[in-house]
């Protein structure tokens, strides 16, 4: 299973893929290996950490809460929930994505969108039955190569300039050179 991490504005930070609920291995892009890339390579060697809560009723109907902090190993089962509950502790937002949607989220990664629209995106993918992602993928390939075609005109726009400018810088000095 994937697991997506994003911050409060829905800027994503990375990925944890775990199998069966065991951690297999993490990719953080720079914000959010800056933001938490000391604690996963901690979670690799000690274990994640994870706060719980223990009730107990007393006899005479009151009640007691106590908390205390445990480490999951990455080799147990259980990682994969422990690690939404780091998630939530520190206030970041995780999703899930099957194997299936992972093309079409990696097409997406690809594409100029905001944070937000990325991540709107992301979410109507979820609720896409798997039998229409091939209209998701040739819809992506499809915005993909007007990127690259608007990207290329571009860089032509720009070279034009660069050649008009230069000209028009150079032709004071030519103008010297023949009468100076």
């Amino acid at each position: 299973m994937l697991h997506l991490v994003f911050n409060v504005d829905r800027q994503f930070l990375g990925e944890v893929h775990t199998e069966r609920g065991v951690f297999k291995r993490v990719m953080l892009n720079e914000e959010g290996e800056s933001l938490f890339g000391s604690q996963c390579g901690a979670w690799q060697a000690t274990g994640i950490s994870v706060r719980r809560e223990v009730r107990h009723v007393q006899a005479d109907g009151t009640r007691e809460v106590a908390w205390y902090t445990e480490r999951v190993l990455p080799r147990d089962a259980s990682f994969e929930h422990a690690l939404h509950a780091w998630a939530e502790e520190h206030e970041y937002f995780m999703t899930d994505l099957e194997e299936p949607y992972v093309p079409c989220w990696e097409q997406l990664l690809g594409l100029p969108f905001e944070p937000q629209e990325r991540f709107a995106f992301l979410i109507a993918l979820r609720l896409t039955p798997q039998t229409l992602l091939s209209e998701w993928r040739k819809s992506l390939d499809e915005a993909r190569l007007l990127v690259q075609y608007e990207m290329a005109e571009s860089h032509k726009a720009v070279e034009i300039l660069k050649k008009k400018m230069s000209s028009q810088l150079t032709a004071p000095f030519a103008k010297q050179a023949i009468h100076g």
